[in-house]
């Protein structure tokens, strides 16, 4: 499925890690510095199943997409 949209997290609010959520898992992994989706000897991955989990996830990503989107329009009205 192709990515429709994308968004970035605020400056200083960025991370290594990565979360997946798919059906009832929830896929932590940890990305080698600046290099996002890549893999190396330290990379971690994480997956827990349990689907209140990821459930809460979902959640959590809801809201986070909601306020980037309220932070874009808020940016474009400061910068015309």
């Amino acid at each position: 499925m192709p990515v429709k949209s994308r968004k970035f997290l605020p400056e200083g609010f960025g991370t290594p890690a990565v979360v997946g959520i798919m059906g009832d898992r929830v896929v932590i992994s940890t990305a080698p510095e600046g290099q996002l989706g890549a893999v190396d000897q330290d990379t971690t991955f994480t997956v827990i199943k349990n689907g209140q989990i990821a459930d809460a996830f979902r959640t959590w990503f809801k809201l986070l997409w909601e306020a980037s989107s309220v932070l874009s329009r808020k940016k474009k009205k400061k910068n015309p």
